[in-house]
């Protein structure tokens, strides 16, 4: 791999929290590293490919009450997966290797949620960043 695609992260509640909407719309996601800096919208999907660095964001419970799919409660767990652009026109730039890059998580209520991680020397098709 010569450029990092897609970032997946695992979300849950805060212990006494009430829940939260975890719907694209009610949520902002905003990534920055030292060439650039984007934020999601409820439509990123339909931005042209060159318009930044995040080209989608899916949002999935994968435990938890499949009956309210856009609602976070106590004991369930949602999966965040960005995909990249990985093309070099226009703003975009690529996240290569021993680069720093930030994403942060801000739901209409409650607090925000950052993530903030280096790429490793030599990039692998799957690699988990602590």
């Amino acid at each position: 791999k010569t450029s990092v695609e897609t970032i997946t992260f695992q979300i849950t509640t805060a212990s006494g929290s009430t829940g939260t909407s975890i719907a694209k719309s009610k949520i902002a996601l905003i990534y920055s590293d030292d060439n650039q800096r984007d934020s999601s919208s409820a439509n990123i999907s339909a931005r042209g490919t060159a318009d930044g660095i995040l080209k989608t964001v899916v949002i999935n419970k994968i435990v938890g009450d499949a009956e309210s799919p856009d609602l976070l409660q106590q004991g369930d767990v949602a999966e965040i997966v960005v995909t990249l652009n990985t093309t070099t026109a226009g703003k975009a730039t690529k996240l290569d290797k021993n680069q720093i890059f930030r994403l942060e998580l801000i739901p209409q209520q409650g607090g925000s949620l950052i993530i903030s991680r280096k790429t490793p020397p030599e990039l692998m098709k799957v690699m988990n960043l602590e």
